[in-house]
């Protein structure tokens, strides 16, 4: 499971800030892949199945994650088209165009209002509030995709060699 210390924020002496998006971050393979299982219990509870509470931890920590980058904490928050790094952008338009087949975004302005569509659902979701089952499902395949697109991504810059226990 997810614990606090995946996302512990980056203090410095005067203020702490909440961690931002970034496509190479080790942490987010990891935390998209425990937010697609969530999302899938929460799937699974919607069609009747009985399974024990969801915790919801890293739904949560992906909406922290990806909100940072749109400035959007809450619904309806302020507009900032502001992926850090267009690998980020490019890194997130590869998976929703992956999860979601039938609706491709192909402009920017279309990517900054998916990506503000799934901060939203993302922070529904953390909420408790009940969201349908389509859109559990297509987060569930959103999270999946984003994790598999990121650990490829991090290979793809980085290799298969293992780093130094002593290098940070």
């Amino acid at each position: 499971m997810i614990n606090a210390a995946l996302l512990e924020t980056v203090s410095d002496e005067s203020d702490a800030r909440p961690p931002v998006f970034w496509a190479l971050d080790p942490r987010l393979p990891r935390i998209a892949a425990q937010a697609a299982v969530e999302f899938d219990w929460l799937v699974q509870q919607k069609t009747g199945n009985n399974l024990p509470h969801v915790s919801r931890e890293a739904i949560n920590a992906l909406h922290l994650l990806l909100s940072e980058s749109t400035g959007t904490a809450q619904p309806g928050g302020p507009d900032n088209k502001g992926f850090v790094d267009t690998l980020g952008l490019n890194l997130f338009a590869k998976a929703y165009n992956a999860s979601h087949t039938g609706h491709p975004v192909r402009t920017r302005d279309e990517l900054d209002t998916a990506m503000r569509q799934l901060v939203d659902s993302l922070y529904r979701a953390g909420e408790n509030n009940e969201l349908a089952e389509n859109i559990l499902a297509d987060m569930r395949d959103f999270c999946a995709k984003l994790s598999d697109y990121g650990s490829a991504y991090r290979k793809m810059i980085y290799g298969s060699r293992q780093e130094h226990p002593y290098r940070k």
